[in-house]
């Protein structure tokens, strides 16, 4: 087995899915000739989780934990996942395994783990109603489906230069569309968020763009249509902003940030790849 097998299957083990190994032992078996040493130690000690942890764990020290390449252990977990989604799992059940493996890896404050480890939370704003559950599934299947992570996410698994200029072509366009609609200027400063609470009571996504000093808010839906003009906040007279990733940046739940302005603690999550547009309102906060 490879390297990155085994720490696969060391995570199954801790996550309480030890049928993984089992049916690649046995898969082994069936077709190894000869035999490799490592598997027959896992088949003889088959029903003892401690045990084959240990002969794991002695695999992974003998080999080099430190050399694993955590993409091909990412993708052997998504693969796992999405089999999981398919099947049915209660999808609680799933964020929940999702923030146990993440946990277990000792990386979950690294991307892609840190979006399974976040992943329960997003499901938590859902139910609430912060966000929509549409929204929430088609994240959580950016994120287990690799077609859709590559197209939506704009982080593919392989990167290749042709993509990179698609989504880049992607989001020019979008922001030409919102400077036509008057909802930012040349910048390109427009983007989609979750507001957390706005001062009339309302929450839930909203469409954001700077023109000059001045950011403004619009009703807006899952296809950032410029609904009805809600707010028009001059950023030189925000204080207290503060942005933060939360290591989602750039993928799923994105940045969030808040700040004060008129007296209202304003708060915005889910600012997903909008680094410099963030950075602009920075500058015009200052």
């Amino acid at each position: 087995m490879r390297n990155e097998e085994v720490f696969f299957y060391k995570l199954m083990l801790l996550c309480g899915y030890p049928e993984e190994l089992n049916q690649a032992i046995s898969t082994a078996l069936d077709h190894q000739n000869p035999i490799e040493p490592d598997i027959l130690d896992l088949s003889a000690c088959r029903g003892d989780v401690k045990k084959q942890l240990s002969v794991l764990n002695a695999i992974l020290a003998r080999n080099g934990e430190d050399l694993l390449d955590r993409k091909v252990i990412f993708e052997l977990m998504r693969r796992f996942l999405h089999q999981q989604y398919v099947a049915g799992m209660d999808i609680s059940i799933l964020v929940k395994l999702m923030y146990r493996i993440a946990k277990e890896t000792g990386w979950h404050d690294e991307e892609p783990w840190n979006s399974l480890f976040l992943m329960e939370d997003y499901y938590d704003d859902a139910q609430w109603g912060i966000n929509g559950m549409e929204d929430f599934r088609h994240q959580l299947e950016c994120l287990l489906t690799p077609t859709s992570f590559e197209r939506d996410c704009a982080v593919p698994l392989v990167n290749t230069n042709n993509e990179e200029e698609i989504t880049m072509s992607n989001l020019n366009m979008f922001a030409q569309k919102m400077f036509d609609a008057g909802v930012c200027d040349a910048r390109g400063v427009a983007f989609c968020a979750t507001a957390v609470k706005l001062p009339d009571g309302a929450f839930g996504m909203v469409l954001m763009g700077v023109v000059g000093n001045e950011l403004s808010l619009y009703d807006t839906d899952m296809k950032s249509t410029v609904g009805k003009h809600l707010y028009t906040i001059p950023l030189k007279e925000v204080t207290d902003l503060q942005i933060t990733n939360g290591m989602l940046a750039e993928i799923f739940r994105g940045y969030s940030f808040k700040f004060t302005y008129d007296g209202f603690e304003w708060k915005f999550k889910n600012c997903a790849q909008q680094k410099e547009q963030l950075d602009v309102i920075r500058r015009e906060v200052k």
